[in-house]
């Protein structure tokens, strides 16, 4: 699987070209996009895949395995949090790592080079070390809660926060020695660890501030944190946003009535545990919700919480109704199934799909329905039944990733594009890229000098001022290659068509510069 498919546009062949850049540059500190510093995010992924490339090569494998070993990890510190929050309760410990990895958006995203799973193993470092102190009381236990959030800064910036932080502060709420504890000595311990999480972060943000001037460390320091909170430049959304999504996001759990009644049982947070996940788990996801800025996957590192929360509640859960409980999910799986084999066989065109849609093989529908199979086997247990749907989901996305995946991947794999350009720079020759680049083809295609980006207005005198160049465009509809003016190169790009051009010919038909998207 990993090495299967190629980093797709336009998050991850950014953040592995942002890696290749600091690698092949052997820069540590100021991470690199196109040659220039990229301040969006801070540079932790990026030195776990520049790890990698050190201890095993360049390769186009590692980064998607970076994310799956951060994936790992999260799931041993899934489980290590469970039986610190209930030792005796050994059946939690092995269903919330279950739990955790059949969600569909966390099994999803496993594969996937961004940085909400290795936040995910951040934040669960800060919650270990919180719950113990709680527990124990140690000053260490304030290093660990400390050294996670300084990860975490360094993971995705100070979002980290809103995942630790009210959970901390909440702890008059949820502590189990609530009566009888100094919260003075608490609170100092919290300050402690945010000390400690700040000269993690500092130790990289300070140096790498003077190294790449006063632009760069004005958005590391303002743009990327408050100024997001504040008023989002990107995906921004009305503050219920989530609520829709959630289905999709826990699903297989999100229709399973064992977990409904699960958490019914839960409702009244009599235990202090189910206290302290209640802390952790609703401050943050209302925090989410009133930034204006969402993605579904912000969520991932919220999915440990809820795991370990629904593993409490089934393992007081009576007995197993078998297929009636089974069924919903097998449904839920036959619907897809059912719309795998719909939407290919109506007129893309004519309902503004994507064309790679009419190719989806209709096996792939085929082996939805094996997967809906699966989900009704007959289990003994609501501990077999809960690794049997972890693993129906597993299979699923393995499915949607080889039956879906495969079509679409003419259109997004810019692996021959990226191959083409850097033969063209190891010509000397310069290359230009109209509109926004997003990096896209510097790791790909190991690219080792930036690339010009243009405006539509400058392609042509740039195309004049470099005769031997070559510039990257795009246009609505393949350009017409009757005669002799046709691309050097051109491949469909999602719903456009990528092309490279020499310079001589742009220069000479000055209306295709007319026609470039």
């Amino acid at each position: 699987m990993l090495s299967s498919f190629t980093l797709l546009p336009v998050d991850e062949t950014r953040y592995a070209g942002v890696a290749w850049e600091m690698f092949h540059r052997g820069e540590y500190l100021v991470p690199l996009n196109n040659g220039a510093p990229y301040a969006q995010k801070p540079p932790l992924l990026f030195w776990l895949l520049q790890a990698g490339w050190l201890a095993f090569g360049v390769s186009d494998w590692w980064p998607r395995l970076a994310t799956g070993l951060c994936s790992l990890l999260s799931l041993f510190l899934t489980m290590r949090l469970a039986r610190r929050l209930w030792p005796q309760r050994e059946t939690i410990a092995y269903l919330a790592p279950t739990i955790l990895l059949g969600s569909l958006l966390w099994s999803l995203w496993t594969p996937i080079v961004m940085f909400d799973v290795l936040l995910a193993a951040c934040v669960l470092l800060a919650v270990t070390g919180i719950v113990t102190a709680a527990r124990d009381q140690t000053p260490s236990s304030w290093l660990l809660a400390g050294l996670g959030i300084g990860l975490g800064v360094l993971a995705k910036g100070p979002v980290v926060l809103l995942h630790t932080l009210p959970l901390a502060v909440l702890a008059p709420y949820w502590h189990p020695q609530r009566g009888r504890i100094g919260w003075r000595g608490w609170y100092m311990g919290l300050l402690g660890a945010l000390a400690i999480g700040a000269a993690i972060a500092l130790a990289w943000a300070v140096p790498a501030a003077l190294q790449g001037g006063s632009d760069y460390a004005q958005t590391i320091f303002w743009k990327q944190s408050a100024g997001r909170l504040v008023d989002s430049f990107a995906h921004s959304h009305p503050f219920y946003w989530y609520l829709p999504w959630l289905p999709l996001v826990l699903f297989p759990w999100s229709v399973w009535p064992p977990v409904w009644r699960a958490l019914m049982r839960l409702r009244h947070g009599s235990e202090w545990q189910t206290r302290l996940l209640l802390a952790w788990l609703i401050p943050a996801f209302l925090g989410f919700s009133l930034v204006s800025g969402k993605q579904a996957h912000y969520l991932l590192p919220l999915l440990p919480g809820f795991a370990l929360l629904t593993s409490r509640g089934l393992d007081d859960e009576p007995n197993h109704r078998g297929w009636r409980d089974q069924w919903p999910v097998g449904a839920v799986l036959l619907i897809v199934a059912g719309i795998l084999l719909w939407v290919p066989a109506q007129n893309a065109a004519h309902h503004d799909l994507p064309a790679w849609v009419a190719t989806i093989s209709p096996y792939t529908a085929l082996l939805v329905v094996a997967c809906a199979l699966i989900t009704l086997l007959p289990m003994g247990s609501l501990e077999k039944q809960t690794r049997l749907l972890t693993g129906a989901a597993i299979a699923l996305i393995a499915v949607l990733l080889i039956g879906i995946g495969r079509a679409a991947a003419p259109y997004y794999d810019l692996s021959d594009a990226a191959r083409y350009i850097a033969a063209i720079q190891a010509r000397d020759a310069p290359v230009a890229h109209v509109g926004k680049y997003h990096n896209r083809f510097q790791f790909l295609g190991r690219l080792t000098r930036p690339i010009t980006v243009l405006g539509s207005t400058e392609v042509l005198s740039w195309a004049q001022a470099h005769p031997d160049g070559y510039v990257v465009a795009y246009f609505e509809h393949r350009p017409n290659t009757a005669g002799a003016v046709t691309p050097h190169y051109a491949q469909p790009y999602h719903s456009e068509w990528l092309t490279v051009w020499p310079s001589t010919t742009l220069a000479q038909r000055v209306e295709l510069i007319a026609e470039m998207n």
